[in-house]
């Protein structure tokens, strides 16, 4: 068969070509588990497109197959915009970052949920990653596992960002890296950290720790707290919606979480976006019976 783009008007077999393998793509399952979201299909889209886009320019095609494919959405998105993410409650997550507080990485656990940075950008951060003057950390990469290997990277969707701390939150950071000169000099020469850039969060003898770590200590942390187990990812979807609820503005809270664009938020955090929706009209009542 002769290739793509060989004839000035292409069969409708062959523009459906791309747009079937979009769907296959947003059938396929990533490494977690879970269908690949928009972001992935969307990035897959514009790499085909600018690469066809590149052959037509230099003539090896007369025109570019991707450009009238749809990209389907993402079947995980579309399942997020059903379901409420799993998430505690202001009085629940209180109670279980007590419980956390015993445990000598309870900093980690609530920057994630006081900042919903992502698991890979905590455990990433370096010391020269906090700005203690400023109230901020710097996300600048990621720290995860590809298969069953730790890798290290830029942060997803390759955007650092800044995200403010609250007084607890540098507090907490400043406990937790008195503690860990302790360890440092309990350790002597056993210590295995960076001496020039160390990690914010390590082990007890400086060595970084497994990805997996955190996610495993949520159930027995929970537990103590006496709540329902949830996921180390969704004290970020707790952070999101926490802010949402209280009305801050969507674009802030899609910084806050490094996502693309506002509407990605609008799509995550949907049901809670409509609850507050629902609330307007009593609100306004309310600012109307206030100016009386």
């Amino acid at each position: 068969a002769a290739p793509l783009g060989t004839t000035d008007q292409m069969s409708p077999t062959r523009a459906a070509v791309p747009t079937d393998f979009y769907a296959r793509l947003a059938a396929t399952v990533g490494r977690r588990g879970e269908p690949l979201g928009r972001a992935t299909l969307t990035g897959v889209h514009r790499t085909l497109r600018a690469a066809l886009n590149l052959a037509v320019k230099e003539q090896i095609l007369s025109r570019n197959p991707v450009s009238a494919a749809a990209v389907p959405t993402s079947r995980r998105t579309a399942t997020s915009v059903d379901e409420t993410p799993a998430v505690y409650g202001a009085r629940d997550l209180n109670l279980f970052l007590q419980a956390a507080a015993t445990h000598r990485l309870c900093a980690l656990f609530l920057l994630a949920a006081s900042t919903g940075a992502r698991r890979g950008e905590l455990l990433f951060l370096r010391w020269d990653h906090v700005d203690f003057d400023r109230q901020r950390l710097h996300l600048t990469g990621t720290r995860g596992l590809v298969g069953s290997r730790v890798q290290e990277g830029t942060p997803k969707g390759g955007r650092a960002r800044w995200v403010s701390l609250s007084q607890i939150a540098i507090g907490a950071l400043r406990q937790h890296r008195l503690r860990q000169r302790e360890e440092r000099l309990a350790a002597g020469e056993l210590w295995r950290g960076d001496p020039g850039n160390p990690y914010v969060f390590t082990r007890a003898d400086g060595s970084p720790i497994h990805p997996d770590t955190p996610s495993k200590l949520m159930k027995p942390l929970a537990a103590a707290a006496g709540l329902p187990a949830i996921r180390f990812h969704d004290l970020r979807h707790t952070h999101a919606t926490l802010l949402l609820s209280a009305g801050t503005p969507v674009h802030e809270v899609a910084h806050r979480l490094g996502h693309a664009t506002p509407t990605i938020t609008l799509e995550v955090y949907a049901k809670v976006l409509n609850e507050n929706a629902d609330k307007l009209g009593d609100s306004f009542g309310k600012l109307l019976e206030a100016a009386r």
